[in-house]
Formats: C-alpha cells, structure tokens, sequence
C-alpha cells in the first residue's frame, strides 16, 4: 500500500485495471501489469536496502559508548540505555548520543558549540548556552567533577 501513495503508481494501476476490461481495451492486460509489477519490485527493493542501511546505522549508533552520571558515579554504558533525564558526559568532538539540554560546559561563560550537520546539513558551530541557573546546579568553567553534582530524585 505504502507505493500507492505515489500518484504515478495509482494512474498505471488504473491503466492497468482499464487494460483487463476486454471491452475497453483491445490489449493483453499482461502488457500492462507487467511493468506497473517491475516498477513497483524495483521500489520495493530499493526502499527495503534503504531501511536495511538505516537499521544497520541504528544498531551502529546505538552500540556507542556513552558517559553517564548514576548514584553521583561516572559509569560508562551504550548509548541505547540512554534514558530521558540521564545526566551524560559529552566531551569535545563527540558526537550527542540523544537530543539534549546542556547544564554545564567546561568554558566560564558556560557555552557550547555545537556543530548540527548530521541534522541540518550546516558545517558551521552553532553557540549553545546553559539555561539561566542551571549553573547553580552543576558548577562550569572548571574540570567536570561527577561528584559536584547533587542528584535527587
């Protein structure tokens, strides 16, 4: 069903059906259903390597390692255990394991640059900065101390 969203597609089916109508057509239904069948195998086909490739990247993805902050530890984990409200450790260069919000970064003035390609497409850095009081929370501008940060439930 999903190739029937294409408009082309549901026009050669129609064709197709006119074709089989022996009063309408003086054609062999055969040359009409055997191209719209190899038009829509070859989509198939393609869509089914596309999601194959996407699976393989997702598992890819998912199998990297991830810091992470639990019971004020710095434990080390894959990125697929990666639940919301986890506080995770992203060094310079690294790629984000998840959509995040920043509430500490290394810099005093406790901004990020964040370069999105894998997203947008743009090389350039984009300035991310931490939420207003966030930096109460967890201190910046120094080295990241797991321990500096008090986690309640």
């Amino acid at each position: 069903m999903y190739q029937f969203k294409r408009e082309a597609n549901i026009y050669f089916l129609l064709q197709a059906i006119l074709n089989s109508i022996p009063q309408v057509s003086a054609m062999n239904p055969i040359t009409a259903y055997l191209p719209l069948a190899f038009v829509l195998g070859v989509s198939m086909m393609r869509e089914g390597l596309e999601d194959y490739q996407r699976y393989k990247s997702d598992v890819s993805t998912n199998r990297k390692a991830v810091k992470f902050v639990k019971d004020g530890k710095l434990g080390i984990g894959q990125a697929k255990d990666v639940q919301v409200g986890d506080l995770l450790l992203v060094n310079e260069n690294e790629d984000f394991p998840a959509d995040m919000v920043i509430v500490a970064s290394s810099t005093p003035d406790a901004t990020c640059y964040i370069q999105t390609s894998s997203l947008d497409g743009e090389k350039n850095l984009k300035t991310k900065r931490v939420p207003k009081n966030f930096d109460k929370l967890v201190p910046s501008g120094g080295e990241f101390d797991p321990s500096d940060i008090l986690i309640t439930a």
